[in-house]
């Protein structure tokens, strides 16, 4: 059978003609660069021109092993396609050509950049991740020169940067909103989408002139915008006589706050680590112990970082945690967390667990429970406040065992349904207060699972592929029937490669950002393929994605 049969029957031969005859340059060398190179070259595309280096990222998640040569392994996927490696820099080579599209992974948009891309007469897809989250910007030849239907005010939506010069279609708006912002009336300011509002903010607390020509109306780079007074421009856009604040103006500090979070990262690490050396109160020391340790350990996981767990925004300390506010980041995330929680189950539905049925239904109750919890609590994340402190938005994160007993009297399933496993009688003959705790621990191991996609894939695609040891502790703590699970030397050492996990997940990135890089590449491609496969204008717009289920797309790009 043909290999691009499946293509063949979805968008007809004439456009898999036109995309084995289609020439596409790839500018950048991380992971999700590397991704869309395999992806084009699985769809059959002609030629691919790729500026960057396929390096360690580049290959170690995707498609070649450690000790593969990555350029080769992607030669060998479509041996009819053209693979080149180019090494000129990334704005020289928009000159090369003609190429059908140009992808740009992670490359920033200068002034340099923006002239190259207006002449540049190549349909361009911009692609960035940050974290769990992907951006997708197409962009035609009228990048700087777009115009928005005369009824509307602004763009739909358009992707900011607070410490990048953001694309030249939102500088152009922002400037030219600055300028008539007096002119705008309360309704049509509430209207406004958010990343519009902040930037109107942006220019004036930065003190921009208001002569300045509208594509340099922008602060440069690492200029260091002081983020109090980035606040008091924002409300100054609203002023309180004019009525309770806007949506807009809620969700435009809620972006400010998420800005910064990434930096939240080692500060908490540090509270993770501090709270696996911490031993539970009353609790005496031996495995009843380790095996309350080794649950908050999994918890810690769950939770560990922002680019690892996306359960919200980070720690309001600066911000108006109003309760118009809140009802703000709530609708936000309601949305995308409803969605999330529906894929969660149903992986929860279909978990690889062995062991005695009533087993199998105690992790698969405490997984959904878990998953419920996330909806709950993904617009309203508040993390460690000081080491060693849980928060009390999360019950099964309680700080003492007490804590922990008391959310499951409240409401988890109860010790019948898994008291007759031996592994849990074997615990409370250890010395453990409650078999219950022996199925906390397996409900959170479950539901990391869950999370990972069935123990160590999503999607078909290994997301531990460099450090397996998370993997194996999931398949321990999983499995009821190994007598050794609760012994010194194997929770010793798990608490030891989960904390250290902790720590990899926290410091690179982790399988999430492996997850979504896959996922935004598998988005660019098809939206290449519209453009390939039909040789028409792009659509021009932003698409945003949460890498928690590859379902989960949020704003879809318009047609202009």
């Amino acid at each position: 059978m043909d290999r691009f049969d499946r293509q063949v029957r979805i968008w007809g031969p004439d456009a898999q003609a036109r995309l084995q005859g289609s020439s596409v340059l790839v500018v950048g060398s991380s992971g999700l660069a590397a991704e869309v190179v395999r992806q084009l070259l699985l769809c059959g595309i002609g030629r691919v021109d790729w500026a960057g280096s396929p390096g360690a990222e580049a290959g170690a998640h995707f498609f070649a092993g450690p000790d593969d040569d990555p350029l080769e392994a992607l030669r060998e996927l479509s041996p009819d396609s053209t693979l080149a490696l180019v090494t000129e820099a990334a704005l020289q080579l928009l000159d090369l050509g003609p190429y059908d599209a140009i992808l740009l992974d992670h490359v920033p948009l200068d002034r340099a950049a923006v002239r190259a891309l207006e002449a540049s007469p190549a349909p361009v897809v911009l692609a960035t991740t940050a974290s769990m989250h992907g951006l997708l910007r197409l962009c035609g030849p009228d990048i700087v020169t777009f115009e928005p239907p005369a009824s509307t005010t602004s763009p739909a939506r358009m992707h900011l940067r607070l410490d990048d010069r953001p694309p030249a279609a939102l500088r152009l708006w922002a400037a030219r909103l600055a300028r008539g912002w007096p002119q705008l009336t309360a309704s049509e300011r509430a209207a406004l989408p958010f990343p519009l509002v902040l930037a109107v903010a942006i220019l004036q607390a930065s003190g921009t002139p208001q002569g300045a020509a509208d594509v340099d109306a922008w602060p440069e780079p690492g200029q260091g915008l002081d983020r109090r007074a980035l606040r008091s421009a924002l409300r100054g856009l609203f002023p309180s006589g004019e009525g309770s604040p806007p949506r807009c103006l809620a969700e435009a500090e809620a972006a400010l706050s998420f800005h910064a979070l990434g930096r939240q990262t080692r500060r908490e690490v540090q509270a993770f680590e501090a709270l696996l050396a911490r031993q539970p109160p009353g609790a005496e020391a031996g495995p009843a112990a380790d095996v309350w340790l080794f649950a908050r350990a999994v918890a810690a996981c769950l939770a560990a970082a922002p680019s690892t767990m996306p359960l919200g925004f980070a720690p309001f300390e600066d911000m108006d945690s109003s309760a118009e506010h809140f009802r703000a980041l709530e609708d936000i995330y309601r949305r995308q967390s409803a969605a999330d929680t529906e894929q969660l189950l149903g992986h929860v539905a279909r978990l690889p667990v062995p062991g005695p049925e009533h087993a199998v239904s105690a992790i698969r109750a405490g997984a959904a429970s878990l998953a419920r919890d996330f909806q709950q609590l993904a617009f309203r994340r508040v993390f460690l406040s000081q080491a060693g402190a849980l928060s009390d938005d999360f019950p099964l994160l309680g700080s003492s065992p007490d804590a922990v007993m008391a959310a499951l009297d409240a409401g988890l399933p109860g010790p019948a349904a898994v008291g007759r496993s031996p592994a849990i009688q074997e615990a409370a003959r250890a010395g453990a207060s409650d078999p219950r705790l022996r199925a906390l621990l397996l409900w959170y191991a479950a539901g990391l699972a869950c999370l990972a996609g069935g123990e160590t894939r999503l999607d078909g695609m290994s997301i531990f592929r460099q450090d397996r040891r998370l993997a194996a502790a999931l398949r321990l703590v999983t499995n009821v029937e190994l007598r050794e699970v609760l012994t010194q030397e194997d929770l010793l050492g798990l608490r030891a490669a989960l904390a250290a996990d902790i720590r990899w997940l926290a410091n690179s990135g982790g399988a999430e950002i492996h997850v979504t890089a896959a996922m935004t590449a598998g988005l660019a491609v098809q939206e290449l393929i519209k453009i390939l496969g039909r040789k028409g204008v792009p659509a021009t717009g932003t698409v945003f994605l949460n890498s928690r289920h590859p379902s989960i797309l949020a704003t879809p790009a318009t047609e202009h």
